[in-house]
């Protein structure tokens, strides 16, 4: 009977530390184009329009997920093909950092709930920044 209840104590506090970040997120477009800094904005704005059009739908379909075993899946269409990539993630003093393909990207973190939904922010550490945008808005799938 003891070990049936350290069993079951265990079980409730694995789960009870479980990150607020597992699940599913889905890129919020309209956030993350406001919270561009002016140098990102700059870089848009400068985009033809069939470029901006398809930076504009690569997000708006990228879909997110973090497994509670560390595992990362990125997911999202591109030119009417179904695109992803896999790696792994961790979560340490208000930072994740992702893991993927050899490269390694260090995110500080926050999570809201306007609207009683989830929000994630992802901001990247790195000043050097290889992408068009640092900030990474998400609203919680599920």
């Amino acid at each position: 009977m003891r070990y049936i209840i350290f069993f079951f104590t265990l079980i409730s506090f694995s789960a009870s530390a479980q990150s607020a970040i597992v699940g599913t997120w889905n890129i919020n477009w309209p956030s993350m184009r406001s919270a561009m800094t002016a140098t990102e904005s700059q870089k848009y704005t400068n985009m033809s329009a069939l470029v901006k059009t398809r930076v504009q739908q690569s997000f708006e379909t990228r879909t997110y997920r973090f497994d509670a075993n560390g595992e990362f899946t990125a997911s999202w269409t591109s030119d009417g093909q179904n695109k992803s990539v896999t790696g792994m993630w961790s979560e340490a003093n208000s930072n994740l950092t992702i893991v993927t393909q050899n490269q390694t990207k260090t995110y500080s973190f926050s999570i809201a709930t306007p609207d009683s939904n989830q929000q994630l922010t992802l901001t990247e550490e790195s000043s050097a920044s290889s992408g068009l945008i640092s900030t990474l808005i998400m609203n919680k799938a599920n």
